[in-house]
Formats: structure tokens, sequence, C-alpha cells
């Protein structure tokens, strides 16, 4: 009978231990993403009423015409209805976008567990960005049937696959440390294509950037910004002057918005002391860009003043920072990495040509003067040559393969030439070339220098 006893109660303690044992797939870890809600669109069926379907359908083309003053109306017209839709998933997520994320920890099971805490990080490649972390602040108790929740907000800065990693730890009712991992994928697309090109000119940077939508949904562009490195003075050529606008009862000269263009270059970067005037965005008034749509912005970087050498060897210039926003007002910014621009590689040695008047006369002959500079770190001896094959219309008098011996570095020799133009029209000074004489190399001319040509009236000629 004693062992029967025995037996009999280790059946039931068996049975009560099967009975408090904790499944972990009763806790589950849930995520919403809080998005702005839009339109629920339907494309309705028109037609007219002569047409097969034209006594079936209510709504026919002139009736919609005739009543599309009005709300319901006109909503049903254009396909839209009285209800918003909001997107749970971690779709349509956009490069720059700060989006909001609903976290809810839920016990299903029938016992309360104890110390719950949660991390969450975003994986990205091979960088790992912390979300939340309540290690240090657990929560003491989460009863039976019911739900522990955080929100998040955070800002999307890399763009492709991306890995949302929440791992929940926890005590059972028995009080065994419990955890698990819950991983959610998503993917990032780049809202904006933006593409550059720059100019030199002079000393000046002319920048151009041109920002396209590649979203299939409407964006509004709040700012577009190009933050210039230190060495640079920015210009922004993407504002107008405009007088202010005056009220209806001060609005009695009409005639004040003539020539406002004019003071656009004088008066963009400077603080406008006039109080009839003020700046305004070249895009104001059509800040949305459809699908595809492209715009084109314009800077000027001008080197400080005491810069000027630093900013010549520079091969950074800045970046681009641009504000925009979804139909319903969601906020987004995007920012490029640092633009890089190729500087022209210097010639060794540069010729060019000054005093060159601006119009000169056919067969009589004028001066020029032309400059010899070495830009090496050694003295190179040197040879001038005039070739008269690749000049067209005007020809160097005098000899050619002048020695000029060595320059030394940064030293700069000056020729005096006297050029016969025997062509009339527009013409371009060439065929002037300095030789190396240690190794025979050829640097020819590259600056264009172009002059007009003209020809003498005979009355000119009997005065001459």
């Amino acid at each position: 009978m004693e062992e029967i006893k025995k037996r009999n109660s280790n059946i039931n303690n068996n049975n009560l231990n099967i009975k408090e044992t904790f499944i972990i797939d009763e806790i589950d870890i849930r995520i919403i993403k809080l998005t702005r809600p839009i339109f629920w669109q339907d494309f309705p069926m028109v037609c007219q009423q002569e047409d097969i379907l034209g006594g079936v359908l209510p709504m026919t083309k002139p009736q919609i015409y005739q009543k599309i003053d009005k709300i319901a109306d006109g909503q049903k017209a254009q396909g839209l209805s009285n209800f918003l839709t909001l997107s749970r998933d971690l779709k349509n997520l956009r490069l720059g976008e700060k989006f909001s994320l609903y976290i809810s920890v839920h016990n299903f099971s029938n016992k309360a567990i104890d110390n719950v805490s949660i991390i969450g990080r975003m994986i990205v490649g091979k960088f790992n960005i912390a979300l939340i972390n309540t290690s240090n602040q657990r929560r003491s108790v989460l009863s039976a049937k019911s739900h522990y929740d955080h929100i998040i907000q955070t800002e999307v800065t890399h763009f492709g696959k991306h890995t949302l990693s929440f791992s929940l730890s926890f005590f059972d009712p028995q009080g065994f440390e419990k955890k698990f991992e819950k991983n959610f994928e998503f993917s990032v697309a780049n809202p904006l294509g933006v593409k550059t090109k720059t100019v030199l000119l002079d000393s000046n940077i002319f920048l151009e950037a041109q920002i396209e939508n590649r979203s299939k949904t409407i964006m509004y562009l709040e700012k577009v910004v190009f933050e210039p490195i230190g060495c640079f003075d920015l210009t922004d050529c993407n504002q107008i002057v405009l007088p202010k606008k005056k009220n209806q009862n001060q609005n009695q000269n009409q005639n004040q918005n003539q020539n406002v263009t004019n003071n656009f270059n004088q008066q963009l970067n400077q603080n406008i002391e006039d109080e009839n005037f003020e700046k305004h965005e070249t895009f104001s008034g059509r800040y949305h860009l459809r699908f595809r749509d492209k715009r084109q912005y314009l800077f000027i970087l001008s080197p400080k003043k005491g810069l000027e050498k630093k900013a010549k060897s520079v091969t950074v210039i800045g970046k681009i920072s641009v504000s925009w926003k979804s139909r319903f007002g969601q906020v987004g910014r995007l920012q490029t990495s640092h633009l890089q621009i190729k500087l022209p590689l210097k010639q060794t040695i540069s010729i060019t040509i000054e005093s060159v008047p601006e119009c000169v006369y056919l067969e009589e002959p004028f001066k020029a003067k032309c400059i010899i500079q070495n830009h090496a770190n050694e003295a190179i001896p040197l040879r001038v040559l005039f070739r008269t094959h690749e000049m067209e219309g005007i020809i160097v008098i005098g000899l050619s393969g002048i020695n000029l011996g060595k320059i030394d570095p940064s030293e700069k020799v000056q020729l005096e030439l006297d050029i016969l133009p025997i062509i009339p029209g527009i013409q371009t000074i060439g065929g002037i070339i300095a030789v190396n004489l240690s190794n025979h190399r050829e640097y020819k001319m590259k600056q264009i220098v172009k002059l007009l040509v003209r020809q003498r009236d005979d009355k000119t000629i009997q005065e001459k």
C-alpha cells in the first residue's frame, strides 16, 4: 500500500510540474510604424448617357462636371472617399525620413512575469544603431493578458536593407530568466537623386546641383542649402529681390515692379537696407516635385581674403543639405557627402599673352606681351618657337627659335611680339611653343586669345 501511495504522489507531482511550466511562445513583441494617414483612392467608372452603361451607372460625365463644386461629388469624381488609411508595415521608408515606431510587449499567458527588459537596435550592414535599452529600468511585473509599450523615434541615415532586432529578457513565475530575440526586415530607398557639376572660372567655382524626385509620391522641397568649407564665401544664386507686397489701401503705385531683376546681383548676399524690398526663393510658390521632376540650383564659391592659396589646393568644397516633406507633412532631411572637385593640372611651363587690343586692322602690325613662367621646382632651359602653319589669320613677325636660357622656379620671362593680322574677322593667336632643351618636351599655349580684325575703309586709308 505504501508503494502505491508513493507512485500516486509522484504522478501528482509530475502533473503539477507540467501545469506550471511556462511557454515562451505566449510572449511576443509587435511593432507598428506610426505614420500620417493618406486618402483612400478608388478610380471611378464614368461614361456618357449615350453609352451602353449610360443608364446603369448613376454618375455620368456631365453630372460630375455640374456637381464638381460640391465637396462630396468632387471627391467621388476624383476617386477620393471619406476614409483615411494608415500604413502599418515598414514599407515605403525613404532615406533621411524621421519615423516613429510603436513597440508593444504582449503577455498572452495566464501568468505574470517579472523584471521585463527590452533591447532594440537597427542593423545596417556593419553598423549597429541603438534604439532602446531598458536593462537599467526593468518593469517589475507584467501581469497576465497585458502589454508593455514604448514609442521611439529615429532617423534613417542609410539606404538599402535594414534589420530591426529586439531582444526580450524576463523572469517566469518559477524564477528562471528567459530570453528570446525577434527581427524585422525592411528596405530604405533614396527619394532624391542629386547630380552636381562644377566649373572653374578664374578663382571662382560655379556649382550646379540637379535634384530629381525618384519616389512615386509628390514631395515638397522646403530648403536646399549648400554648406561650403571654411576657405570659401558662398553666393546663393537661387534668390531674387522683389518689392514687398503692400496692403490694398497703400497699393496705389503699380509701376514699382519694373526693373526688379536688375537688383539680383547687387543685393543678393547683402543686407537689404531698403524696407521696400525683400528676398524670395527662385521657386517660390512651386515647391512640390512630382515623380521624375527635376530642379536645378546654382551656387558660386569665392575664396576668402587671405585664403586664396589654400582655396586653390582644396579637393573638397562642401556638401548639400535638402529638407523635404511628404504630402501629409512628414519631415525628412537628406545630406550629401562632401563634394570633391578635380583641380586642373598645371603645366610645368605656362605661356600667356597680355596687352592685346580688342580690335586691330588688317595688315597693320601691333605689339603684344608674351609671358613665359616656370612652375617647376627646378631650373629649365627653354627655347621659343613660332610655327606659322598653326597660325591661321595672325602671324608673329620675328625670328623663331629664341633661346631664353635657364629659367629659375617661379621666374617669369617677358617677350615683346610683333603680330600681323592677314585675314579679317575674329582670329585667334596661336602657334607659340616653348621647348625644354633638356628633354625636348614641348609646351603649347593653352590660353585662348581672340581679337577682331577689321578692314579699313578707303577714306580712312587716304586720310592716313
